[in-house]
């Protein structure tokens, strides 16, 4: 066989080997290594999408505590009944005779919170009349709107009267309350 024969066929030869050897070696880990780049890619969007619900779990409990603190705040517990005579040990200020001369409480009866309208709630009135200085009448208000019970004030009624003994000039007041609540009755037909 001539020299260049042999080298041509040495050289088909040392090409046919690299062929295979590329196809059993190389084209393998080629494709080991072109699944791997992809399930880093998918990967790396699986954590930057965790990372974006951590930043919006983050986001949320912020606006829940917000919202349980406004609500904390701002709205009032409707019990299922009035509680008139904790309410009245709540509002009733020391009959002292400068400050507070007299002081009662007169509890009407249930009606519905709004006529007509259907809704489930009701108000237990509580009428308070007082001779008193103007800051008593003042804090019994106070005291009305800061119970942890919806309570609400209806109408308030005052005259001042002059006493020349007085220093501080007292106010006949008539208050009147409003204790809402929702009677168990209504809560079972929800």
């Amino acid at each position: 066989m001539p020299t260049s024969s042999r080298i041509m066929l040495g050289a088909l030869g040392l090409f046919a080997l690299v062929v295979v050897g590329w196809l059993l070696l190389v084209w393998p880990a080629y494709r080991e290594a072109g699944a791997v780049h992809e399930r880093v890619a998918e990967l790396r969007r699986k954590s930057e999408g965790a990372v974006g619900q951590a930043r919006e779990i983050d986001r949320l409990t912020a606006e829940l505590e917000a919202v349980s603190k406004r609500i904390e705040s701002e709205f009032k517990v409707i019990p299922d009944s009035p509680n008139i005579a904790g309410l009245m040990r709540a509002l009733s200020l020391p009959v002292d005779g400068v400050t507070i001369k007299d002081q009662t409480f007169t509890a009407g009866q249930p009606k519905d919170t709004v006529a007509g309208a259907g809704f489930p709630f009701q108000a237990l009135p509580l009428t308070v009349e007082m001779v008193a200085r103007f800051d008593a009448v003042f804090a019994l208000l106070r005291a009305a709107e800061s119970q942890e019970h919806l309570v609400r004030v209806s109408s308030v009624n005052m005259s001042a009267s002059r006493d020349d003994a007085q220093a501080v000039p007292l106010v006949t007041a008539s208050v009147r309350l409003e204790a809402v609540f929702e009677p168990l009755r209504a809560q079972e037909g929800r």
